[in-house]
């Protein structure tokens, strides 16, 4: 194991598991909510953040950026 992953490791699981902490507590009118105007939804805003991991973990797998996921 590189020492980045050894100084790090113990965040990355902590936030991990605030994530799957809060997507168990999160409801679907949770999710649809809104504040209003302009500004996403609490779903769209995590789709968002999931379609922004799921290309950076693609790039260390292909050596490329593919933004054609979306």
């Amino acid at each position: 194991m590189n020492s980045f992953v050894q100084q790090h490791m113990e965040v990355y699981k902590a936030t991990q598991a605030v994530r799957d902490q809060i997507l168990e507590l999160l409801t679907d009118d949770d999710l649809a909510f809104s504040m209003g105007g302009n500004t996403l939804t609490l779903g769209a805003l995590c789709r968002e953040q999931g379609d922004t991991e799921y290309h950076y973990v693609q790039s260390f797998k292909t050596f490329s950026h593919d933004t054609s996921y979306t």
